[in-house]
């Protein structure tokens, strides 16, 4: 394989301010232990605040997705302090995640998949179910639990099997409800994070279909979505055409343009798809996405305008994962670049005497429009936490960068989750 490493993300922790970055990472999993439902009357039990407007506390609680990404900020966070709080918020995540999944074997064309939202809830956003999954798949990884893996792989047969068409995963998938979201088959970049999932997936299994199904997935991104600038078309048809021209009031502006800078992983599943599959368009796709990035980060280490603050914790994971790939003269810019984002990220991290809002960091709007410094949000904060997490050697995500895992497998059965 033509591979052209650079330092690994070890290699930089010289030059990490190590007291800021992890104290940032403990208020941030504060917040998302304090700000947890816990309330075992409840089917909340275990989501956690997805977006909370700073100005009326008005709050919505996170969704499967959502709270998967907080599982896996979780994790980190108890991977780098041994905190038990940590361990145990995210362990109620993932009993909430796993009340979402379907296991009735009377109706096989849904058996294995995550509801959206609740138990009752008629519909999935198939990716949305895939990060349900990757925490599972996560946690199996780090604790050595097989009744999560095996959660994860039923959830990719059925992923591939009734939410897959034309080598793409659907927009949405009915689950047999009147009253839910109808089915929509619209293709979107930024269910690129299928392809790391899968390879995660292939590599815990050693089962060649996820391999090929990541394969296939790849290929079509790489013809459809990032094209040889490195720019992202975040919506199409089945036709292949971009259908956000011209329709902003359907796909807004600031929710396409977070899509580019907080790309879903397609990034990340790329460089993980260069090494596994050795096609080397893969990593010429990657190298013209840091271009692009590179262009648009701002002096500050804020990315648009408006500011899309996720942008710069999504950009340090692409950036720590690019890496191991990259060659000069990138592999030249990618420390102070990855530095830049981080330095911008700790700045709109909040620090109150109010609980709910200590230790989150800015973010969207719910309905995924800018926030203009009135939301916090899970997605900024999950992920910014897992980014830090990476410059401390210390992060669960992505799987496949790991490393070493610290913890000794053990079973320990779906009850202890």
């Amino acid at each position: 394989m033509n591979s052209h490493p650079s330092r690994p993300v070890s290699a930089w922790l010289a030059n990490v301010n190590r007291e800021a970055y992890r104290d940032a990472v403990v208020r941030a999993a504060d917040w998302l232990a304090t700000t947890q439902c816990l309330d075992r009357q409840s089917a909340d039990c275990g989501r956690f605040v997805y977006a909370l407007h700073l100005p009326t506390r008005e709050h919505h609680r996170s969704s499967g997705w959502q709270t998967a990404f907080g599982v896996l900020a979780l994790l980190s966070a108890h991977r780098l302090t041994g905190k038990g709080a940590y361990e145990n918020a995210a362990l109620a995540g993932l009993r909430y995640i796993m009340s979402l999944q379907i296991l009735d074997s009377r109706r096989p064309e849904f058996e294995g998949a995550f509801r959206e939202e609740t138990p009752q809830t008629g519909w999935l956003h198939p990716r949305d179910g895939v990060s349900a999954a990757w925490a599972l798949l996560g946690y199996h990884r780090y604790a050595g639990d097989n009744d999560a893996l095996a959660r994860a792989a039923r959830y990719a047969d059925w992923l591939l099997e009734h939410a897959v068409v034309d080598d793409w995963v659907m927009a949405t998938v009915n689950l047999g409800a009147s009253d839910g979201r109808a089915s929509d088959d619209m293709m979107a970049s930024c269910q690129s994070g299928t392809i790391l999932f899968l390879l995660d997936l292939y590599h815990a299994t050693r089962d060649a279909r996820y391999r090929d199904a990541a394969k296939r997935l790849a290929d079509r991104y790489v013809a459809l979505f990032i094209d040889a600038s490195g720019e992202i078309t975040t919506v199409r048809d089945r036709d292949g055409g971009n259908m956000a021209v011209g329709d902003t009031d359907k796909w807004p502006l600031d929710w396409q343009r977070m899509h580019q800078v907080n790309d879903d992983f397609g990034g990340i599943a790329l460089v993980e798809a260069y090494r596994v599959l050795q096609r080397d368009i893969y990593r010429q796709r990657c190298a013209a996405y840091f271009s692009w990035l590179e262009a648009r980060i701002m002096p500050d280490g804020s990315c648009l305008d408006p500011v899309i603050e996720v942008g710069s914790a999504t950009i340090p994971i692409f950036l720590t994962s690019y890496a191991t790939i990259a060659s000069p003269p990138h592999a030249d810019h990618i420390a102070e670049l990855t530095y830049r984002c981080l330095t911008f990220l700790l700045s709109v991290q909040q620090a109150s005497d109010d609980p709910w809002i200590d230790g989150a960091f800015l973010g969207m709007h719910p309905a995924c429009k800018a926030g203009h410094g009135q939301w916090i949000n899970i997605r900024c904060t999950a992920y910014a936490v897992i980014a830090l997490c990476r410059l401390l050697n210390a992060s669960t995500f992505p799987l496949s960068d790991m490393g070493g895992n610290p913890y000794p497998a053990k079973e320990t059965g779906h009850e202890t989750v």
